[in-house]
């Protein structure tokens, strides 16, 4: 009896000596989740997760959203004044803000193309509307975007590239002289469905114009880049991106301002197809080298098809009603928040996954595959993991099979 006890023991200590070395191993990138030897690269990540358009800072927390952008409209503090835009980042205090300054005045600009963002008509005026902002918001806000999206021909900036540097110089020295803490942000680039590697008319008008502003790198700090189109095409935009600084011989971070989906040129929008998206995203901009992703948009707007991007991709309805992405944002931002590292596993058989490291739990695992497959787990892990789908509801993992789909699973160490 004695002997049998002991022997039970055993077993159990050896069980137990296997799932440690087992995590050590995961751990310090010897094996992935499935007991494969891997080599791959592991990118230190500095993680933000922002959402664009959060109302309070009491909604970016139970989202668990570190960051913000909210817009300075020239136009609405001409009519209002400042008290309505202050209470809104009264509302937003504790999460981390973008302001992105619009000329958008019509009393101040020379428009030829209708309403929006236009060349200044008297500079001067617009040095104390910045500097105005620059000094009621010290210490409120530090990062500051200079337009919304600039250099496409249908951008929301409608006067020339040339026009835009006068704007950005002006506001770049302003901000700097009320506090060198404060950082430039450029114009947004979106280059919405073009392909970097397939030149076209609009693209070269895009490469032109940021080739004129990238010629003097001293005038902004950081370069936002836009996410509408498919998720491989993330990849390729970044590498675009830092190429094209390289030729001029300076490196800035890359944020992006404004990542979503699905691609709504790729047909109907579908909800599900929104809330899977989510991590997939998320993820894929992470390994790319994107600094802080902002995710598009909180709520929808009711906008129509004059921009289907407001109008649809939200995570709240106009009406204020939480959608299925909500839920898939709130999960995903809840287990991925605070990892240091990120590292693709490289999977096959069209699967997709990641593993992520911290610095105070065990790593996490996300996967999906573009095609149904079943994967097994190493035996040795199996008491010690939790599966979940990507709105975080449990699953159970049978006979140690994981049922890979387009639906990203979350794997848990415990």
């Amino acid at each position: 009896m004695i002997s049998r006890r002991w022997a039970i023991i055993g077993i159990i200590g050896a069980i137990a000596l296997a799932e440690l070395v087992f995590i050590a191993l995961i751990e310090i990138g010897k094996l992935d989740l499935f007991g494969v030897n891997k080599k791959n690269k592991e990118q230190v990540i500095k993680n933000y997760l922002g959402i664009d358009g959060l109302p309070s800072n009491e909604v970016a927390t139970d989202l668990g959203a570190k960051w913000t952008r909210v817009f300075l409209s020239w136009k609405e503090i001409d009519e209002n004044g400042w008290d309505e835009f202050s209470q809104k980042i009264d509302q937003l205090g504790g999460t981390q803000l973008v302001a992105t300054i619009l000329a958008d005045n019509p009393k101040e600009i020379i428009c030829t193309q209708g309403a929006g963002s236009c060349p200044i008509a008297e500079i001067v005026r617009y040095e104390e509307f910045v500097r105005i902002a620059s000094r009621q918001y010290a210490g409120k806000i530090k990062f500051w975007q200079i337009e919304d999206e600039v250099f496409s021909p249908k951008s929301t900036w409608q006067g020339s590239v040339e026009q835009y540097q006068k704007v950005l110089e002006t506001a770049y020295k302003i901000l700097k002289n009320a506090s060198k803490d404060n950082q430039i942000i450029l114009g947004g680039i979106n280059l919405k469905n073009l392909s970097v590697n397939q030149p076209t008319n609009d693209l070269q008008i895009i490469e032109g114009n940021l080739a004129k502003v990238f010629a003097n790198p001293e005038f902004f700090d950081i370069v936002d880049t836009r996410f509408f189109d498919t998720i491989a095409s993330i990849s390729a935009r970044i590498k675009w991106l830092d190429k094209k600084m390289r030729a001029f011989n300076f490196q800035k971070p890359i944020w992006s301002l404004g990542i979503s989906g699905p691609d709504l040129s790729s047909g109907a929008y579908s909800e599900d197809t929104q809330a899977e998206e989510i991590a997939k995203r998320m993820l894929a901009g992470f390994e790319a080298g994107a600094e802080k992703l902002f995710y598009f948009r909180y709520q929808s707007l009711d906008t129509g098809q004059s921009d289907p991007l407001s109008a649809t991709l939200g995570l709240v309805e106009t009406g204020g009603k939480q959608k299925k992405p909500f839920k898939a944002y709130k999960f995903m931002s809840e287990k991925i928040s605070g990892f240091s590292s990120l590292k693709n596993l490289n999977l096959t058989g069209g699967a997709t996954g990641y593993q992520l490291s911290f610095n105070d739990r065990k790593p996490l695992f996300v996967i999906w595959a573009s095609a149904p497959l079943v994967v097994k787990l190493p035996q040795e892990i199996l008491p010690i993991v939790k599966e979940y789908d990507y709105l975080g509801n449990p699953i159970a993992i049978a006979e140690r099979n994981v049922n890979i789909s387009s639906q990203p699973i979350f794997i848990e160490i415990e």
